[in-house]
């Protein structure tokens, strides 16, 4: 088999894992709230640090650093 031929192949296999993958989460999801409709997601952004060195008090001043938390805004605006 030709190395484009292996490719494609990789390509079509890999496609059909991720459609037969979503498939099992939509089963698994409906399966779950009983095919009723979702009106809300909350998504959470923990904070990137151990929860040993975490300090509640400088946590709730502000004075902790975090990365923002760019990713969650960009799937709560789709």
């Amino acid at each position: 088999m030709s190395s484009t031929k292996k490719v494609e192949a990789q390509k079509s296999a890999s496609a059909f894992s991720i459609k037969n993958d979503l498939y099992q989460a939509e089963h698994f999801i409906s399966g779950i709230f009983n095919n009723r409709k979702i009106k809300k997601i909350l998504f959470v952004h923990p904070p990137d640090v151990e929860y040993d060195s975490f300090n509640f008090e400088i946590g709730q001043l502000g004075g902790l650093y975090n990365f923002p938390p760019y990713g969650l805004g960009v799937l709560a605006q789709k």
